[in-house]
């Protein structure tokens, strides 16, 4: 399966909306309990005032020991009913100290005991309790009230009266309030989110922008560098007639070789640029010491010897050339150790830098040299078979020779565009000595 990858403002928009979801939905929940409880409170301290005033001035403390039956029943109601105008009392239930039901609006439940009913056994223990319930066959919710019965200058309780309020009314009222809330908070938390999104969109765009923009300045500058480092290394072919070109054939046919090796077509690119830069530490070897016919005495071999080692830190100056360090260091290395300038050997030398080495070999083989004449490519040829697995990598080796001849002679736009690099500087180091001369002449 896919793995659905979400751009960085896709990934806000769905975290934040998740967050500010969760947040509205806590803001809604606690604002819309903290209304619901100020109304209950309220209602049951407006019941347990006007309550508490009618008990007081017209029942005395003893009037709540014994259940009321028969004439006393009818007489409690008829006073309570006159004094106590309750219009939403759906029912009424008072309670002796002992639990038992000494009166209600339901008859059969006078001289019943319910003091397994918890609110109750708490109201008796002097706290008021309010509940909202559901008491069927109503459809409507009811508030229940435990409300202590106490008279003034007694420390105990002398009972508890139950009121059943029907509260459809405030209940409706609350559920108004909750949806207003709800609402308020809803569109609060969404004018939030479209601002932050929008905040968040934007700078995103423009991070994107600057990114793509610095992506573009830092391919140019390399663009820049690489084709510095390319006339450097035009210029170096041409200190010498004998290497003139050679660059541009070594990435040819390393080119050939990372195609037989079944190379990425961007590994084949960044190997035809690496190709073009190994040689670029030459620039400090004197032309006398690279045009020498004669053998080269111990301490210039100790300088061309560094030359691997120069260009590695020429192009270590650029970060983005960094990734080509490790190739240009390592392309005089031999396959069996006896390299410079580490002493590397086997699979410890970068497979890139194998490849320049033995294309470099190759091409040594068929140009002329001060100090001999070139050998035929069938001769180079054989010259690398001897070598494999001593100088070269028998892999590298392998490929390399089947490679057809007429595979040699095709020119690659790396060449090219390296041997119209190297017209160029000889055309301006021509004119500049043209120029100098005439100088001269004018002078004397």
């Amino acid at each position: 399966m896919r793995k659905i990858e979400l751009s960085l403002i896709q990934k806000f928009a769905l975290s934040s909306a998740l967050v500010l979801i969760f947040l509205g939905w806590g803001v809604g929940t606690f604002t819309t309990r903290s209304l619901e409880k100020q109304l209950v409170l309220s209602t049951q301290d407006y019941i347990s005032r006007l309550i508490g005033d009618v008990l007081h001035s017209h029942y005395r403390p003893e009037e709540f020991l014994t259940p009321k039956l028969n004439d006393d029943y009818r007489n409690f109601q008829e006073k309570l009913y006159t004094h106590l105008p309750l219009p939403n009392a759906v029912g009424i239930k008072i309670y002796n100290p002992a639990g038992t039901i000494i009166w209600s609006d339901i008859p059969e439940l006078v001289g019943k005991n319910f003091l397994g009913d918890l609110y109750l056994q708490k109201a008796l223990k002097g706290e008021l309790k309010a509940v909202i319930t559901n008491i069927p066959p109503n459809k409507y919710p009811v508030l229940t009230l435990y409300l202590p019965i106490r008279y003034p200058g007694s420390p105990s309780v002398q009972g508890v009266f139950t009121i059943y309020q029907n509260f459809q009314t405030i209940y409706q009222k609350i559920r108004e309030g909750q949806r207003t809330i709800w609402l308020v908070t809803a569109g609060g938390f969404l004018l939030l989110y479209l601002a932050l999104y929008g905040i968040v969109r934007t700078a995103t765009h423009t991070i994107t922008e600057q990114t793509v923009n610095l992506r573009r300045s830092a391919q140019q500058l390399e663009e820049a560098y690489v084709d510095t480092i390319r006339v450097l290394a035009a210029a170096i072919d041409a200190k010498d007639p004998y290497t003139s070109g050679h660059s541009s054939r070594i990435a040819k046919y390393a080119r050939l070789v990372a195609q037989k090796l079944g190379f990425s077509s961007q590994r084949i690119r960044e190997l035809e640029k690496a190709c073009l830069f190994h040689d670029i530490g030459k620039i400090m070897i004197p032309e006398q010491v690279l045009r020498k016919p004669g053998k080269l005495t111990p301490e210039e071999i100790a300088l061309v010897k560094q030359h691997p080692i120069v260009g590695a830190n020429i192009i270590g100056m650029a970060n983005s050339l960094s990734r080509y360090v490790p190739i240009v260091r390592y392309h005089q290395e031999r396959y069996d150790g006896t390299g410079y300038p580490d002493g590397l050997k086997g699979d410890e030398i970068p497979l890139e830098a194998q490849i320049i080495a033995l294309i470099d070999s190759y091409d040594a083989m068929i140009t002329d040299r001060p100090y001999r004449k070139a050998m035929t490519p069938r001769e180079a040829k054989e010259e690398i078979r001897r070598q494999r697995g001593i100088q070269f990598h028998p892999r590298l080796v392998d490929a390399f020779l089947s490679i057809p001849e007429d595979e040699f002679n095709r020119r690659s736009d790396v060449e090219r565009r390296l041997m119209e690099l190297e017209r160029r500087h000889l055309t301006e180091r021509r004119t500049g000595k043209e120029r100098r001369s005439k100088n001269s002449l004018e002078k004397s």
